[in-house]
This record gives structure tokens, sequence and C-alpha cells, in this order.
């Protein structure tokens, strides 16, 4: 696990060592999340928890949840579609956070505050082996 160590004699602190140790936590995080995950293939991708199907009259309903796509763990809010279940999939879908678009001092707005999420989408390839993509 990442740990950010800080000797004595005045270390300087900056946005990097901020990210080091937010990365630290989110790989710890997935590291736990996805030992509960139902994994499918052994990738690591997979349901954490939520994410509960269910087919009436053609409707599928697709409960929120958490999953694991990519080695990222995501929220997905939900769905409502028709047709099978084996015509769709979740997908890793980040999204960034309007209230997290800052102007640089190279005077340039940039995202910051990224979301990580998944959402549903149509089948795209015949066979499930991408691990950023998880079939229903």
């Amino acid at each position: 696990m990442k740990r950010l160590e800080i000797p004595g004699g005045g270390m300087p602190f900056t946005g990097d060592d901020l990210l080091w140790m937010s990365d630290g936590i989110y790989e710890a995080i997935v590291m736990l999340a996805s030992k509960y995950a139902e994994s499918f293939d052994g990738s690591g991708r997979g349901v954490v928890t939520g994410i509960n199907t269910s087919l009436l009259g053609g409707t599928i309903t697709l409960s929120s949840g958490w999953v694991i796509l990519g080695g990222h763990l995501c929220y997905c809010h939900g769905w409502t579609g028709s047709g099978a279940l084996h015509q769709y999939e979740l997908y890793f879908d980040p999204v960034y956070d309007p209230a997290g678009n800052d102007v640089f001092a190279d005077n340039i707005s940039r995202d910051t505050y990224k979301i990580q999420r998944a959402s549903v989408r149509p089948a795209t390839i015949p066979v499930d082996n991408d691990p950023n993509i998880l079939r229903l």
C-alpha cells in the first residue's frame, strides 16, 4: 500500500503528495472490495453490491449498486430498458463534476473532480472478454 513518509526538516507538501495518498487509499479500497465481488471469470471485475436484475413483461430493471470494472470501483445508478438481459452490458463510464472545473496557472480550464461510474448500453462485442465491460 502506498504511504507518504514525512521526514523532519520541513518537507514541501504539494498536490502530488495528495495524489500519492489518495491513490494509496483508493488501491486499498478496490483490493478489499474485489474480495467480495461476484467475479465471473477471475479478472477481478464483478458486482460488489446491488445490481439486481428483474424482468417483468419485457421490461428489464437493474437496481443501483457498486461494481469493479477494469480495476475501477464504480457506482451504477440503476437502469430500466426492454429486451433480453444478454443484449446489454455495464461499462466503465467516468464523468466529471462541473464543480471541479478550475482555471489553472496557464489560464486553461481543466476538470478535476472525476466520478467513477458504470452505465448500461447495448452489448458492443460478441464475447465478454473486456475487463471494462460486464454483461448483464
